[in-house]
């Protein structure tokens, strides 16, 4: 999830790469439970702007007919309310952007990087379960674009 520049920005460097190898756990993650194309629908850092006007980042956004979903990856350390980066100002706008991403109409769901890395099965069955009324309207598909030569 994505913080204000003011309250990070001494940490933005370090944080860029641990986030890129979760989020690429996530990928392979979802990938292999929905398969590749379906992973094609993923759209990563989508802007959003809160509540109050502030404009954040969703990990990875899925948008269908049917709904809007948050795929968050929040690493432990940059997160958890006790963790070595987190502060209560840093943790209380995490809340909002949550808040503000559910207000909006997101459906939004968080693992850890920890999470990611030791629970593969049950990530994979918990977005099967996420996701299984767009599986079963079918509307996780890749819509194919043909180009008509004249």
């Amino acid at each position: 999830m994505d913080t204000p520049d003011h309250l990070t920005s001494h940490v933005r460097h370090d944080r860029a790469a641990e986030s890129s190898s979760s989020e690429d756990l996530f990928i392979d993650i979802f990938q292999e439970t929905l398969g590749f194309e379906r992973t094609q629908l993923l759209i990563p850092q989508y802007s959003v702007t809160d509540i109050y006007g502030t404009n954040r980042f969703i990990d990875f956004a899925f948008l269908s007919r049917l709904d809007k979903y948050a795929f968050e990856i929040d690493g432990e350390v940059w997160h958890a309310p006790d963790g070595a980066m987190v502060n209560s100002q840093i943790y209380r706008d995490q809340l909002l952007r949550q808040n503000s991403l559910v207000y909006q109409g997101w459906k939004v769901y968080r693992w850890t990087d920890i999470q990611l890395s030791t629970e593969r099965e049950r990530i994979q069955e918990q977005l099967l379960l996420f996701l299984e009324r767009e599986i079963v309207q079918g509307t996780l598909v890749v819509q194919k674009t043909f180009r008509v030569s004249g």
